[in-house]
């Protein structure tokens, strides 16, 4: 049997998710509080409109950008900046839920441009660290792993001509389906994939 969509589905309470800008070791970066709050919660193209869209009007972003506030580091420590911001974003939004720290200017340390705590539907992670950069490919992903979204499998067939090319305009070695938010390609990253909206509640009668 099929995954189908909820249709007309009560929205659920919209999920508290605090952005910061994060100055690192006194640096400074083009990202403003107001870009990072467009990409997030208001613009048209937001991380919001992307859950409103994929969950059918289940899911939504609340919360606000706050900052910027500062951290010195020499090295990758996305822990302990954490245990400094949080308590200065509380200080000016009540209720977060998720914790979204962009750091400015770009860290060499971090050898990555996005990482996420890893959780589940039932318990959400809470924190992503963002190295100087805010894409859609990012913003969207990373806040996935929160909700126990992995990266997408992926297949490598080296027999049957025919059906290998069809695999190969779908799926890619690394991270899979090129169509998948958690997929490789970014502009192809659109929609959630079935999986995902099934563990997170979004469709039903799915199999398991």
């Amino acid at each position: 049997e099929q995954a189908q969509p909820i249709i007309n589905p009560t929205p659920r309470a919209p999920r508290v998710v605090c952005p910061a800008l994060v100055t690192i070791s006194g640096g400074t970066g083009t990202m403003t509080v107001d870009s990072i709050n467009t990409q997030f919660h208001t613009g048209a193209k937001s991380v919001n409109q992307f859950y409103i869209e994929n969950s059918y009007g289940m899911d939504s972003l609340a919360g606000k950008t706050t900052g910027p506030f500062n951290y010195d580091m020499t090295t990758c420590d996305t822990k302990g900046l954490s245990s400094a911001i949080k308590p200065m974003i509380q200080a000016q939004v009540t209720g977060c839920q998720q914790y979204s720290f962009v750091m400015v200017p770009k860290v060499s340390a971090c050898s990555w441009g996005g990482l996420a705590s890893v959780g589940s539907p039932t318990k959400p992670a809470s924190d992503t660290w963002y190295n100087n950069s805010i894409g859609c490919v990012v913003t969207v992903q990373e806040p996935g792993h929160n909700y126990g979204m992995n990266h997408s499998s992926s297949m490598t067939c080296t027999t049957e001509t025919a059906v290998v090319g069809w695999v190969s305009a779908i799926l890619v070695a690394g991270e899979g389906l090129i169509s998948d938010l958690l997929g490789e390609d970014p502009a192809a990253r659109v929609h959630g994939p079935g999986y995902a909206r099934h563990r997170t509640g979004v469709t039903h009668n799915a199999p398991p």
